[in-house]
């Protein structure tokens, strides 16, 4: 009973969700210029036919330029929480693109700009 109660409530579905979540490596390496680069470029010829895509991507790095540019201000007033959010959002790109990636690879998220950043991975 209390198996067909869980899976009526959809936590066996979570559990399988986090299980192949973990399945997938962990990239470890931060992002290119060349990636950049390209991730770029593919929101610009696709603009028209993903604009979501592009205005996340804006906004992640928008995000990190505020981190960027925030840091030594944070660093100057002495404020412990402004420089732990400007340390974090520094890698907001890579932990955006990874996230993305295993979404993609365990089919939960579809990301057509990946292959634009795999290929000047290899």
């Amino acid at each position: 009973m209390r198996r067909e109660a869980a899976e009526c409530f959809g936590l066996g579905t979570e559990r399988r969700l986090l299980r192949s979540l973990e399945e997938v490596p962990a990239i470890g390496s931060a992002m290119t210029l060349e990636q950049f680069h390209s991730l770029k470029v593919w929101h610009q010829l696709h603009l028209r036919r993903s604009p979501i895509e592009k205005h996340a991507w804006d906004v992640v790095l928008t995000l990190w330029l505020m981190g960027i540019v925030g840091g030594p201000a944070a660093f100057v007033v002495h404020r412990g929480w402004a420089i732990a959010t400007c340390f974090v959002l520094l890698f907001l790109p890579s932990a955006y693109v990874g996230l993305r990636r295993r979404l993609h690879r365990v089919h939960l998220l579809r990301c057509d700009w990946i292959g634009a950043i795999e290929k000047k991975r290899r």
